[in-house]
């Protein structure tokens, strides 16, 4: 029977880090580190932020679409991918990722621009849903997190003093040639979400 993985997301305007872990007895461990290309060659990156101002609404709204309409196609593919390596040793089971910056995205880009709160976060949450939405369509729970909570979090999942987690993280990660800060939280997360589904299962 394959055990349960889970995947801490750190999102970004095009692109995304996926760290995924599983827990052996007690202990997490780290089984898959990758990047996921969220953006299409030819389509831009940002948007909201830049190609968008100035446009006509319609062509406007057709392309905000398109970016959209990859993203999706993206994390999806990426999600899926990293689910079929899982296999057949673990089963990924839920993806773990920071609060949106914004509660919901306006549907039209002049609505979006109407706001320049919304404006500078937009093009974030584009990819953000982007992500959720493809975990959803693939049957993977989705955890939210507020950012810096996820060590904090992870502490009182595994049931440590909150100082015995940056260790812990750091030991995770340790052959890894990149496992910066933002790696560590992805993880920790995962911890939290994994833990989550293991409860659902008892």
């Amino acid at each position: 029977m394959a055990e349960f993985a889970a995947t801490g997301v750190a999102d970004h305007s095009g692109w995304a880090i996926l760290v995924t872990v599983a827990i052996d007895g007690d202990d997490p461990i780290l089984l898959d580190v990758r990047r996921a290309e969220l953006g299409e060659p030819g389509l831009p990156t940002m948007p909201y932020e830049h190609e968008t101002r100035g446009m006509a609404a319609d062509a406007a709204d057709r392309l905000i679409a398109q970016v959209r309409a990859a993203a999706y196609a993206n994390a999806h593919a990426a999600l899926s991918r990293l689910r079929e390596d899982l296999m057949p040793g673990h089963r990924l089971t839920a993806i773990a990722i920071r609060t949106p910056v914004l509660p919901y995205l306006p549907d039209s880009v002049a609505d979006v621009h109407a706001s320049w709160h919304t404006s500078c976060r937009a093009d974030g949450v584009l990819y953000h849903n982007a992500i959720t939405g493809a975990a959803s369509a693939l049957n993977l729970a989705t955890v939210t997190m507020d950012r810096g909570s996820e060590e904090g979090a992870a502490a009182a999942a595994v049931g440590l003093e909150s100082w015995r987690i940056p260790p812990l993280l750091r030991k995770l990660g340790r052959e890894q040639r990149s496992w910066t800060a933002e790696h560590r939280r992805a993880a920790a997360a995962a911890i939290c979400c994994l833990r989550d589904q293991d409860h659902d299962q008892e």
